[in-house]
């Protein structure tokens, strides 16, 4: 056996002897990392739902034209201001003109998404507000699972390491194998994050447009239609004097041939 194969074979039995040993009952605790995960899980889906739930909200807003741009203003600013709700804007348009209207959407704590949908409501003009909200449980217990077993991989990689070793191969490929699962663990460790995000504040988008323009919107297809009247007109002209163009020759073509056909097929009709 090269010495190669020995260190590989050396490398793997060092592996399996530590993650055997890992996998035992910890002291205190008389349970492994997957029995505590099991448990953990059965904890959450016993407690209340409301621990792991991702809330979205949504409100619609109608108001006079020129009332568009301060409420959208005065919402983003109060937003941002909000420094106890850690609130942020992901995303504002504004447009002006004919059918001015305002999108605004963001993120806070439960508390702050409050403070602002408080502040809409004295406004005025608010028409329409939705919730939902997204069950977490199952995806968080997969990434603590993922988590929890990347750490147990990467503790038995760093104790083999520690222990030493005069082969250089041996020890590459435990460094190699070694970033590798910090590699998974930081990408696990930040989706956790996410999750937890996503759990401790709530996104809210505000829509607000022109008092009226929803039923405005349900005539709009009619008046477009009736605006561009004489340009569709033009278009259907010109498309049928295209069609012409493209039919008289092979006009000038099939009329002829049809004129011999029909003469053939008398002629042999004749005959019998």
């Amino acid at each position: 056996m090269s010495a190669a194969l020995r260190a590989t074979a050396a490398l793997v039995c060092a592996l399996a002897l530590l993650a055997g040993c890992n996998r035992s009952p910890q002291p205190g605790t008389g349970a492994s990392p997957d029995a505590v995960m099991a448990k953990e899980k059965k904890v959450v889906t016993g407690a209340d739902r409301r621990a792991t739930l991702a809330t979205t909200r949504h409100v619609d807003m109608e108001v006079a034209p020129d009332a568009i741009a301060p409420l959208f203003n005065v919402t983003q600013a109060a937003c941002e201001a909000d420094a106890a709700g850690g609130c942020v804007v992901l995303q504002s348009h504004l447009g002006t003109g004919q059918h001015a209207h305002a999108d605004l959407g963001v993120r806070a704590s439960p508390a702050g998404i409050a403070r602002i949908l408080a502040r809409l409501r004295v406004a005025g003009g608010l028409v329409a507000e939705s919730a939902e909200s997204e069950d977490l449980a199952a995806p968080i217990f997969d990434t603590d699972r993922q988590v929890a077993m990347a750490r147990e991989y990467r503790d038995s990689l760093l104790a083999l390491r520690a222990r030493g070793s005069n082969d250089i191969k041996t020890l590459m490929s435990v460094n190699e194998e070694l970033a590798r699962v910090q590699s998974q663990l930081e990408s696990a460790t930040g989706e956790r994050a996410h999750l937890q995000q996503r759990i401790d504040t709530e996104t809210l988008t505000i829509a607000i447009a022109t008092a009226g323009e929803n039923e405005r919107q349900a005539w709009q297809p009619l008046s477009r239609s009736l605006h561009e009247f004489g340009a569709n007109l033009g278009d259907a002209a010109a498309a049928a004097i295209t069609f012409i163009a493209y039919a008289i020759p092979w006009l000038c073509v099939l009329l002829p041939l049809a004129w011999a056909l029909r003469w053939l097929w008398r002629r042999r009709r004749a005959a019998r």
